[in-house]
């Protein structure tokens, strides 16, 4: 995965986690948190 900073046209490499390294103890979790933030939810085409 990568940063966009779309200021200086750049990605940088983003450094692997696993769930449990950002207490997240399911995937349910995420799926919440991810559900409670629009802006994070993709668009169908």
């Amino acid at each position: 995965m990568f940063r966009v900073d779309l200021n200086q046209n750049r990605l940088s490499r983003l450094s692997q986690k696993r769930f449990s390294d950002l207490n997240l103890r399911k995937h349910g979790d995420l799926q919440e948190r991810l559900a409670n933030e629009p802006k994070l939810q993709m668009r169908r085409n």
